[in-house]
């Protein structure tokens, strides 16, 4: 197996670079029952983090990067309701592999049950997510530990296929 790299699958569409300032501002106890761009880039904001893409997924989805380089995605989920937003969020870290053993996947999803591993041999993508649902409500506080939990697991997690 190849050292994976971190990397990104981004489509055409998503290629535009973000504006630096997002028109939501983070506001921990704010309860949100759906999300929008503009809550996803206020939560990469309150990280001290940069976004780098946005437009993914349909349009309710972003890319952004840790000052370690870290690249990961937010998108949208359940989003037919404009006026409510997306009542769900996939948050994912992927990496390049060119050959995982689907043991070792299984392995890390039974000893991290904070963290989805998964692999794609078609586009050789290594990935590791968590799902938010929103319905009923969630702090924006909660959504951003979510977030945070997922990028200080999945580094360590990644080292497991290198």
């Amino acid at each position: 197996m190849r050292k994976p790299t971190l990397s990104i699958a981004l489509s055409a569409a998503a290629a535009c670079l973000a504006s630096p300032a997002a028109a939501q501002t983070y506001v921990a106890d704010r309860v949100v029952r759906g999300v929008t761009l503009d809550d996803f880039k206020a939560l990469v904001a309150s990280l001290g983090h940069e976004v780098v893409s946005e437009g993914l997924a349909g349009g309710t989805g972003i890319a952004a990067r840790t000052p370690g380089e870290t690249v990961y995605l937010l998108l949208g989920t359940a989003c037919g309701n404009e006026s409510l937003g997306c009542q769900g969020v996939n948050m994912q870290v992927r990496i390049t592999a060119d050959a995982v053993d689907l043991e070792q996947v299984n392995a890390l999803n039974m000893a991290e049950q904070a963290l989805n591993t998964w692999y794609d041999s078609n586009t050789r993508t290594l990935g590791f997510s968590r799902y938010v649902v929103l319905d009923h409500g969630i702090t924006m506080e909660n959504l951003r530990e979510n977030i945070a939990v997922l990028l200080a697991i999945a580094p360590a997690a990644a080292e497991r296929f290198r």
